[in-house]
């Protein structure tokens, strides 16, 4: 039973991806290279490319920036309000991005934002105060949603690791701030590392959000690009081809992460 799940399992995962590949380097006459010629020479397709790392690496970042110090301070400290604060956290995690970046468009929408309309009403501007369709709006709204998995892995790793350490360093003198610096720090930092991986892992396969905030910006990411290509005429095969440095990264990133799993482990 268990050798026929796990078969069908690699057949549901093979076959799409094979299936991609294939197409990627299929043509009229037999295996080519023209589809990723195709893809690398198009001006558009490379701006994509550099705007979806763009947007994962800094939504990685801002990711740590949020759930590392917001992790410490519920497992760590004497916060008030910290079982609100995990259901606040995997309320976020739960909800689709997508959703979100609904929610933002109506709340920071340059003409109808609820925030710039009281902008407007409070100091009588004209213009907008904030502009969610823009690249720091996306990453923004991605950060918002990928945190929670920084989030976790530090919490997590934060309750297996027994405080005896930290507590004989305040009991030297130590600050809690220096603890936090010269002791919690290194023993949760692959934790932290696997929580970026993850995040710019979320970040880079995400539609719903570059759609609803990027494409009014007037700039692609990869999985925006590969959706138009679906439109009249199809060009399925290049496509294909567009969609490989994301398989390509998500493999790679994936490895990384199993390789630092492995090591926490050792």
């Amino acid at each position: 039973v268990w050798g026929l799940a796990a078969l069908t399992l690699v057949l549901l995962m093979g076959l799409p991806l094979g299936w991609l590949v294939t197409l990627s380097v299929s043509g009229e006459h037999g295996a080519t290279a023209q589809h990723y010629l195709t893809a690398l020479s198009d001006l558009q397709l490379r701006r994509a490319l550099w705007n979806t790392l763009v947007m994962a690496f800094w939504a990685g970042l801002a990711s740590v920036a949020i759930g590392a110090p917001l992790a410490w301070l519920t497992a760590r400290t004497d916060l008030p309000f910290r079982r609100f604060v995990r259901v606040l956290v995997m309320a976020s995690f739960v909800t689709p991005p997508f959703l979100g970046a609904v929610a933002w468009v109506m709340l920071a929408g340059p003409n109808a934002g609820a925030l710039n309309k009281l902008w407007r009403a409070v100091t009588g501007a004209e213009g907008a105060a904030v502009n969610i369709f823009t690249m720091t709006g996306l990453v923004f709204v991605v950060a918002l949603y990928t945190f929670p998995y920084v989030y976790v892995m530090i919490g997590n790793t934060l309750e297996l690791i027994a405080s005896d350490v930290e507590d004989a360093a305040a009991m030297l003198g130590a600050g809690r701030f220096t603890v936090a610096r010269t002791v919690t720090l290194p023993l949760v930092a692959p934790a932290i590392l696997s929580g970026f991986i993850v995040s710019v892992l979320q970040a880079l396969a995400l539609f719903g959000s570059p759609a609803i905030l990027a494409l009014p910006a007037g700039f692609h990411t990869l999985t925006t690009q590969v959706w138009g290509m679906f439109h009249y005429p199809p060009r399925v095969e290049t496509a294909a081809a567009v969609a490989m440095p994301l398989l390509v990264a998500t493999a790679l990133l994936a490895w990384m992460l199993q390789s630092e799993r492995r090591a926490e482990t050792r």
